[in-house]
């Protein structure tokens, strides 16, 4: 990431070519020319820029790293029903088309798609994603599509209401299996571990369920994420804990892939 420079300007023509065809024929074969412009892309990502030993953040923008002597807030939209998302800008055209507080248009930072997928998928909450020029074209990928295409799996919890259906996985996956299983034998608190392939919102991930004790979820996740992401090919990885009534229920027909050594069994 680096602060925009006037004398660099950014421009996406290719890109804001894609988004316009996109936008008249929404087919696989256009998104999938559109993905790939975006990860070829630098783009503008809007920021409020102040010093260190200034207090408080506003309600508008999320993460405020610390910069030398400049503390640094990533702005985000809102959707009309509140559902937040990183704005991300072609061009400096294109961020100069919003309608920002007190009609000045914000400072800005230069990110690549892997910038804003560090972002968004480090945090379970937060942004539902990226909208690309989101006072023109307007194009936006959700977080379960950033992930797709970072690589990533997706370290978040299931909600209570959700709709799902769990069953076997068509094809086990042996080497993501054994991957997360190397990973395991690391954390001591980890008991067992259990694989569903589950049918959520009418899309297939794989479900793991981690029965785990004093230890902290969110690095337990990133670091099952991080040992599945390479064998995940093109689904998603749901991950929950056993403690949590959703868990120990998709657990109850299934026999753990990974149980802690006991007096030198498994």
């Amino acid at each position: 990431m680096k602060v925009f420079n006037e004398n660099e300007p950014v421009r996406n023509p290719k890109l804001r070519g894609t988004m316009r065809t996109l936008k008249q024929s929404a087919g696989a074969l256009e998104e999938q020319v559109f993905l790939e412009a975006l990860k070829q892309a630098k783009l503008l990502a809007p920021v409020e820029m102040e010093p260190v030993s200034a207090k408080g953040q506003g309600t508008s923008g999320e993460s405020m790293p610390v910069t030398d002597d400049v503390r640094i807030r990533f702005l985000l939209i809102h959707t009309p029903d509140k559902v937040a998302y990183f704005p991300a800008f072609t061009d400096e055209e294109a961020l100069e088309k919003g309608k920002w507080p007190g009609g000045k248009t914000p400072k800005s930072m230069i990110l690549t798609l892997e910038d804003y997928c560090t972002l968004i998928l480090s945090s379970e909450k937060g942004a539902a994603g990226i909208a690309v020029n989101p006072f023109e074209e307007n194009v936006q990928v959700p977080r379960s599509q950033l992930a797709k295409l970072n690589g990533k799996a997706m370290p978040h919890m299931v909600k209570k209401d959700t709709k799902v259906l769990l069953g076997e996985p068509k094809e086990y996956p042996k080497e993501l299996v054994e991957a997360v299983k190397e990973y395991l034998k690391t954390q001591k608190g980890v008991q067992k571990a259990y694989l569903q392939q589950m049918v959520k919102d009418g899309e297939e991930s794989y479900l793991m369920i981690v029965d785990f004790e004093e230890i902290s979820r969110k690095d337990l996740f990133e670091g099952i994420a991080e040992a599945a992401a390479p064998h995940l090919k093109d689904k998603l990885l749901d991950l929950v804990p056993y403690s949590e009534n959703f868990g120990r229920d998709a657990a109850q027909k299934v026999t753990p892939f990974y149980a802690k050594k006991r007096f030198g069994l498994f």
